[in-house]
């Protein structure tokens, strides 16, 4: 077994271990040296201490375990995040591959080897595989009317679950995610746009823990302004019904779905290479109003409402369910708005 400290000032971990597979495949049986079980210590909110990685490593040590220190990425991130990256990883069958690779080699050379997990350069999309913003709409399955920060409200679970993601959305332990926008889209058709300004305003700027209840009052208080008629505050813009601030001809939306939902004669090019063609050809339109649409998730209750984008790239998802929110916008993140060429091998991996 393997102990792996993860803290975000260790070198990043390997995205795949040397010859790794190919896309949507599991990775070769390990042998006899590659560990075969992984415990992952996160230190939350504030990383691991020097003492705690001490006591973690002995404790290792005294169990015949070896000891891993590593981050997911050059930039912090949220532990759920991190965690949810991980079970995909594994589910793809990659974690113990990637992990096999770091502990044979620290120093690993080679095309594979040198892949580490993508993550968001700052103010700066010239190395990502997607520049356009990236904008999530969440399905929410209770009415914008009945929004609340009740905790024994009768759509409390669901209304949490909405806040939970538009925080792993727009959010970092630290700071916020650039170019990511989402859309609360309910039941009865009203809709809630939030960006990283709106958050920044609504918590950081206020010094407010970024708790699910407070966001939710947030939320409530600008629908009773909307319905007053008062001017929007913050960035949050609530509406009757969803309208994307975006020029539709020259955006695209990526409509996910379960592996083997996708349906066309003879051998269809991989998503990835359909994804690609489709960025491009938005970026040749010259738009600065276009945006990458993704749908969370894809239920048959809100089929009535569509993006509206010229361009649609159909693809199922591997190594997660298509109604995972968490785990779509930890991926989807990491490998639109990552750096190259790590961002675009995790998309080949992930969308099938």
């Amino acid at each position: 077994g393997v102990v792996v400290l993860l803290d975000d000032h260790h070198a990043p971990l390997p995205l795949l271990g040397p010859g790794g597979p190919g896309p949507g495949t599991v990775a070769a049986s390990p042998s006899s040296s590659s560990p075969r079980r992984a415990i992952f210590v996160l230190g939350s909110p504030k990383g691991l201490s020097a003492l705690e990685e001490e006591v973690f490593e002995r404790m290792a040590r005294c169990t015949g375990w070896r000891v891993l220190r590593a981050s997911m990425g050059t930039n912090d991130e949220f532990a759920s995040k991190v965690v949810a990256r991980l079970q995909v990883w594994n589910t793809c069958g990659h974690l113990f591959p990637a992990l096999s690779s770091r502990l044979s080699n620290p120093s690993p050379n080679g095309e594979a080897s040198s892949l580490i997990w993508p993550t968001q350069s700052v103010g700066d999309f010239s190395e990502s595989f997607s520049d356009l913003p990236l904008h999530f709409v969440l399905c929410v399955p209770a009415a914008m009317r009945a929004l609340t920060n009740d905790p024994v409200g009768a759509d409390v679970g669901e209304l949490a679950h909405a806040a939970r993601v538009c925080v792993a959305t727009l959010s970092r332990p630290y700071g916020y995610w650039h170019g990511c926008r989402i859309s609360l889209l309910f039941a009865d058709g009203g809709a809630i746009t939030l960006n990283s300004t709106s958050f920044w305003h609504l918590f950081k700027q206020k010094g407010r823990a970024t708790y699910e209840f407070y966001f939710l009052k947030c939320l409530k208080v600008a629908i009773r302004a909307k319905q007053r008629g008062l001017p929007e505050e913050n960035d949050v813009h609530v509406q009757d019904a969803l309208k994307l601030p975006y020029a539709t001809d020259v955006s695209l939306e990526l409509r996910l779905q379960a592996p083997g939902g996708t349906s066309a004669a003879g051998s269809p090019p991989p998503p990835l290479q359909v994804l690609r063609a489709a960025l491009d050809r938005c970026r040749e339109r010259g738009a600065k109003d276009a945006a990458v649409v993704v749908r969370l998730p894809c239920s048959p209750d809100f089929d009535a409402w569509t993006s509206g984008c010229e361009h649609v790239v159909s693809a199922g998802v591997h190594g997660m369910a298509p109604d995972n929110a968490g785990e779509l916008i930890a991926m989807l993140q990491a490998g639109l708005h990552g750096e190259r060429p790590s961002g675009p091998r995790m998309l080949e991996e992930i969308l099938c």
